[in-house]
Order: C-alpha cells, then structure tokens, then sequence
C-alpha cells in the first residue's frame, strides 16, 4: 500500500486555503438526470453524483460538514435509499446534527418532484457505538436523493478519514480542512488516483473524480485498505510554553496499556496455582502446557460476541460469570501461560474486517482485539482462545486474524510481529471406481482450515456429508453415500470421511466419456474479470489433490486421454500438475492444485486468471473409453 505522510505546519490565516464553492442544496443538472449507467463503471447499480466535506474546528470539537448526491440506477440500488451513518455515542463524544434530506423524482411529464425525508432516528449497536439512520421516501428506478449533515467529534487526536472512494462508483469528490492555528496535524494520502494526483505537502483541499466502486470484488480482506482517501492524526499542540509534541510512540502507547487495562488481570491470574494444577501436569512439555491451557481457557469461557481491546469489568466478574469479550478471555489466557513459567505477552491485532494497522501511524484505535504471543518449544506462538466453533486447534488462528502485522507488547518495549498463516491446509479426495464389481469408494482428508470449515458445517448439523449424485460418466449417475467420520473432535488430526459409491452397469455402452471436473473444486474459475485494480488476497496457503482410479470391464480401452502438464505461476506463487497413466484395465489420473501465496499484486492478475482458467479448461478434459 503506497503511503504518503504530509506534515502540515498549521498556522493558517481564512485566505490561505482555496475552497471550491458549496453545491447548492437541489441544483440538479440535466447531466444528472440523463445518466442512465456509469460510464466508468457500467454494471453499478447507484452512483454518487457528488460529495463534499468542509472540516473545521471550534473549541474542543471538530466539525464535518457532509453534503452529498445519489442516483439509483437499477432496482439493485434501492438498498442506497436506506442511510445509516456510524458514530461514536459514549461520553457524547460524537454525534449528528443538522441534518437534511430529500429525493428528488422525475415524472413522465418532466416535471421535478421533490419529497423531503419526515423520519430519522437513532438505533444503539453497543454500549459505544450507535447508527443515525434515513429511510429516503419514493425509492425509484431513476430517483436522485440528496442530504447533507454536521458530523461533530470530541476526537481531534485522530479524525474520521475521508473517504473518496466507496462502493458505488463516485463522479466527484471534495474535501477543504481549515485546521486550527493551535493543532498540528499530519495527513496520509492513499490509493492510486490520489498518488498520481497529490505530491505535494502543502495542501488543505483535495478532489477527486471518476472513482470505480469496490462493492464487487472479491478476494480481498477489506477493500478499505485500498481505496483513495485522507487520514489525520494530530501530533502537536501550541500552548503558553510553545509547541507540545501530543503524539505518543508505540512503546508509549504499548506502556500505557499494560498499566491501564493488562497488568491486573496478569497478577489476579498468578495467584490460580489450583487451577492451573488441574489442567497441567508436572511432566508436560511447553507445547504441551500451551495447548492444555488454551483448550480450558475456550471451552471454560464464553466469548460474548464483542471484539474489544479492552477489559469491560474486572476479573473476578469475568471469572464468576464464565463469559466475557474477546480482551477478558485472551487476557486470562496470557495470564495463566505466565502463571505457568511461560512467556507470554498481549498483541494487538486488527482482524481481516477492520483494516490494516499502519506502524507509522501510532494509534491504538488501529487495532481492534488482543491475542496472545506464547514461547514454546523454542519458537514463537501466537494464539486466540476465541475461536468460532471451537474448531481450530491452539497453534491456528482464526481467518479474521489473520492480518499481515500485530503489535506485541512488552514490559519495556513493543514489537511489530509478522502473523503467520500456517502451511498445512490440505484436502485430499483419493477416488476408487471399480466396474468390474459395480461398487467403489472415495476417502476424503482434511486438514488445517479445510478441517476446520468441515468440523464447523458438521457442527451446523450440514447435511455436506450426505448423499450426493455425480453425474460423471457419460451423463449416469454414481450414487455417494457417506459411510464414516473420523476424527470429528480431534482437532491436531486430519479429518477423515469415507464414502461408498454405488456404480452403474456400464457394459452396455459402447462409448464412455468421463469428465473428471465434478469430482474437483476446480470445475469453474473465480477469477471471471478481465481486470482488477485492487490486490488479490487469498484466504490461506492451500493444497488441494485429486487422485482417481478407474478399473473397466474386460474389453474396454482408452481411445482419447488428455495430455499431462505442469503449469506455474509467477514468483513462486503456485502451481498446478496433472497426470494420467494407463495400464490394461485400469487409468490412474492425478491432479493437484497448490497456492503458497496468498496477496498478490494487481499485475499479477492476468497470469493468476490466465492459471486458473487454463487448470478450469484441463480438468474439462474428458477422458473416451471404447469397446475394443
């Protein structure tokens, strides 16, 4: 992600910002209402026409001022018509005012109708959070809404981002910040169009247009991450003795969260010798230890649902009660590790669906849960009791974890810390077909995530293992009924799950063709688009393998068999291998599939199409057998 940090020296006078003029409130165009699609992004269902922020200050508060214009485009987008603006209402530290709204439609007639918004209201989401929600009236194939707001904060260390870019496609979008003379603050520019746009420091007005959506892409953890748009961060303030540098570092930062929020769950945690001598034994090892106590600390505490940084009552309420948020269970977890002669220390992270933390940017609000980080059989763990399910064993976390970076804290000092995906993802479907007997049977093994997802739809009561019909040879059908499941619980081990097939006569056809593609997750490529602006960000590493025998009656032979290949992706990213061998009656056909990478740069994204669709193409391949 391209970065650039401009240090704007704010002591500004009225005339040294230049400000476009305010859109009038109504002023619709006839450009408006002749748009029928975005040309820059034609499958949109909506569109911002334009938006615009004037951000200032007054006392100890900030104002964003919000003005900004909506078609609908198709019925796609009348979710667009329902407005629902996040703040922060604890302390009344944020909230909306101010506000104005109305759809505008235009009748066969072409004459302007204009319906003002009568209903707003406020809905909690927590204790912290609320939404300030518009339901527009006369939500219409055609109709243009408008409104405009005063989003007003007490947080002027760290303002609310503007964003330029969104999920509907944007034609204009503008930002003025007049900052006070008594604040200093540093600006992050991001994103493609404001990089080749924006390299200069010395600005307090941006605008940007034409700017594509992002609502349809997939693979990617947060689109957010990627998208133009401004960050403030205030570093400085003026007071009686000068310039005050406000801005703490990490290790600042880390420091005060030990002292506030860790270090008395640590010690409550030292003192519980008898719990800990009725989950460990005395001969364990570290990866032993590690393992007992993260398997009591998850199936003795309830996660209440809420990511959090922080404790929300103390220790002895967590512990009474069993349940807790995600900081009261991970922080208990780090205490009994530490209890335990381990070394144990809080990382925050930020999960998949918040964003990426910028080390260069020191702010907590970054992160958005605390995990653990546990030495163990002389390597590092990271670890987080607070798994869905209860599917994934101790040294895997969950995918929402998962985020490049977290920042581990330590008594004296933090530390960035590269999360690691772990490399044992693996399905393997190993296929037997005898029609010499009419039957046959598939073992199918799971391990790392793939297990775990199976584990979670077998807990979901999925029927995924239940009878299924393949139509694989020559339009028949194989009939697949699950026989067993191994190791269900067992969460260190492969998962395991046998099935019977049930074969067809086949000695009547004089011609057979198989196509193995249905027996694969491989039958169609994901990646449908001719171009991507954004990275590619897969899941996990993975290694996905098919290996089918087929043994044929007496008298039939193989009259058409695809070639064998190796393809390989750029950079060592992944690779595909598929190969068949004949032998008198019976063909043996491998295939697989493997990705180590799991981000790859948008250039890269014709060679990662161009993979998949051929390894598409060759597993469509369809084998002919013949009556000699």
């Amino acid at each position: 992600m391209k970065q650039k940090l401009l240090f704007l020296l704010l002591i500004l006078c009225t005339g040294l910002y230049a400000q476009e003029p305010e859109l009038k409130f109504g002023k619709l165009s006839q450009s408006d209402w002749d748009m029928e699609y975005c040309e820059f992004d034609s499958t949109a269902s909506a569109v911002i026409l334009m938006e615009q922020c004037l951000i200032h200050f007054s006392g100890d508060k900030a104002y964003l001022r919000v003005h900004k214009r909506i078609k609908i485009l198709d019925e796609k987008g009348f979710e667009y018509g329902d407005l629902a603006i996040p703040y922060y209402h604890h302390d009344r530290r944020e909230f909306i005012t101010g506000f104005k709204g109305m759809t505008f439609v235009k009748k066969p007639s072409g004459k302007i109708e204009r319906i003002k918004v009568e209903e707003t209201y406020k809905e909690k989401i927590n204790e912290y959070w609320s939404e300030f929600k518009v339901p527009f009236p006369a939500i219409q194939k055609g109709a243009i809404i408008e409104y405009k707001y005063e989003f007003v904060t007490g947080n002027l260390m760290a303002l609310q981002p503007w964003e330029f870019q969104h999920e509907i496609p944007t034609v204009y979008s503008a930002l003025t910040v007049q900052l006070p003379s008594y604040l200093q603050y540093s600006i992050l520019g991001f994103g493609n169009k404001y990089q080749k746009k924006y390299d200069t420091n010395d600005r307090n007005h941006w605008v940007l247009e034409k700017l594509p959506g992002y609502k349809d892409e997939d693979f990617v953890y947060n689109p957010k991450d990627y998208i133009d748009q401004v960050r403030f961060q205030a570093h400085s303030v003026y007071t009686q003795q000068g310039w005050e540098n406000i801005l703490q570092d990490w290790n600042e930062l880390g420091a005060d969260m030990l002292k506030e929020h860790y270090t008395r769950t640590f010690k409550k945690a030292n003192r519980e010798s008898e719990v800990l001598m009725e989950i460990i034994d005395q001969g364990d090892s570290e990866l032993e230890k590690v393992r007992k106590i993260f398997e009591y600390v998850r199936n003795t505490y309830s996660w209440n649902g809420y990511y959090s940084l922080y404790p929300s009552r103390s220790s002895s309420d967590f512990l009474n009660s069993k349940t807790g948020n995600i900081a009261e269970i991970n922080l208990w977890l780090i205490g009994l590790f530490r209890a335990a002669g381990l070394e144990a220390d809080p990382v925050l992270v930020s999960t998949r669906s918040h964003g990426k933390p910028i080390n260069n940017f020191p702010l907590i609000s970054q992160f958005n849960i605390v995990i653990c980080s546990v030495k163990a059989g002389g390597k590092e763990l990271l670890v987080d009791a607070v798994t869905r399910g209860g599917v994934l064993p101790f040294d895997h976390l969950p995918l929402e974890d998962l985020n490049y970076h977290g920042l581990k804290i330590k008594p004296k000092q933090t530390e960035w810390v590269k999360i690691p995906f772990s490399d044992d993802s693996k399905t393997q479907s190993l296929i037997n077909m005898d029609f010499t007997k009419g039957t046959g049977e598939m073992k199918m093994r799971f391990r790392g995530y793939p297990a775990a997802e199976k584990r979670m739809d077998l807990l979901e009561g999925k029927d995924i293992f239940q009878k299924v019909i393949f139509e694989s040879f020559s339009g028949e059908e194989i009939t697949v009924e699950q026989q067993e499941v191994t190791n269900p619980d067992e969460l260190g081990k492969s998962l395991e799950v046998d099935y019977e097939l049930d074969l067809v006569d086949i000695s009547d056809l004089d011609v057979i063709y198989f196509n193995p593609a249905v027996w694969t997750n491989w039958k169609q490529t994901p990646f449908n688009k001719g171009e991507r602006s954004l990275p590619v960000e897969l899941p996990y590493p993975f290694i996905d393998q098919v290996a089918i025998k087929i043994i044929l009656p007496e008298g039939y032979v193989l009259e058409e068999a695809p070639e064998s290949i190796r393809l390989v992706l750029p950079e060592d990213l992944g690779d595909f291998t598929y190969s068949i061998r004949y032998e008198e009656n019976f063909v043996l056909l491998n295939m697989r599939l493997k990705i180590s990478g799991v981000y790859m740069v948008p250039e890269l994204y014709f060679y990662l199409k161009e993979f998949y669709e051929r390894v598409s193409q060759k597993v469509n391949e369809v084998l002919v057998f013949g009556k000699s």
